[in-house]
């Protein structure tokens, strides 16, 4: 803990943290690793419930990616589709370059 309600630490590979990351992007299934020595920010609301979550990858090939995950409301129903591009590239295409 850092400060009050926040927490900072470096996420194990085979953490269940990163099981669960890689699990719901289906990159266990095709046999994807993280990166080791990924930094994590955890933030707590006055409820001590998740607020934000902050990652920062190793650097990998001269690509540093931060990712914030902010909770704005828990239960919502969304519709969330890509924007239309030839430029997408799928999890397990970005996870398989880290390898």
């Amino acid at each position: 803990e850092t400060s009050d309600g926040v927490y900072t630490g470096t996420l194990s590979p085979d953490s269940e943290s990163m099981q669960t990351l890689l699990g719901a992007t289906g990159g266990t299934a095709n046999g994807v690793e993280m990166a080791e020595n990924t930094q994590v920010t955890i933030t707590l609301d006055d409820d001590g419930l998740l607020n934000t979550m902050e990652m920062t990858l190793p650097e990998i090939e001269g690509m540093v990616m931060h990712m914030v995950s902010e909770v704005t409301e828990i239960g919502g129903d969304y519709a969330i589709a890509a924007p239309e591009t030839d430029n997408l590239h799928s999890f397990d295409e970005f996870a398989g370059a880290m390898q």
